[in-house]
């Protein structure tokens, strides 16, 4: 069930046009998907900090991002872009490329 609505809140953010109501939603959807992550994971329990990720922290902001930022598919995708292209333009050499990405990536 966990699952289920952490789907649904992916389907809902990849979605190209999201109205206010469904993002108001998604707020509400998200909020009740990182308690029960809290809940069945964390369990309000110090020693298990290291199942929390980072990224559960970004949901939390994740609506107010996509009010300020757009549609996720389209940052997503200049974000990915960008990134791709700061790589390509630092292997220079046609010998050994694959080494050369290895270590920019490092």
């Amino acid at each position: 069930m966990h699952l289920l609505k952490f789907i649904k809140i992916v389907k809902v953010c990849t979605a190209f046009g999201i109205t206010h109501d469904e993002l108001n939603e998604l707020n509400t959807n998200i909020s009740e998907w990182c308690l029960e992550y809290e809940d069945l994971y964390f369990q309000h329990n110090p020693r298990c900090l290291c199942v929390m990720p980072l990224a559960g922290h970004a949901l939390d902001h994740l609506c107010d991002d996509i009010l300020n930022a757009g549609p996720l598919p389209a940052l997503w995708e200049f974000i990915t872009e960008h990134s791709m292209g700061e790589v390509v333009r630092s292997i220079t050499s046609r010998v050994y490329p694959f080494s050369q990405l290895a270590n920019t990536l490092v």
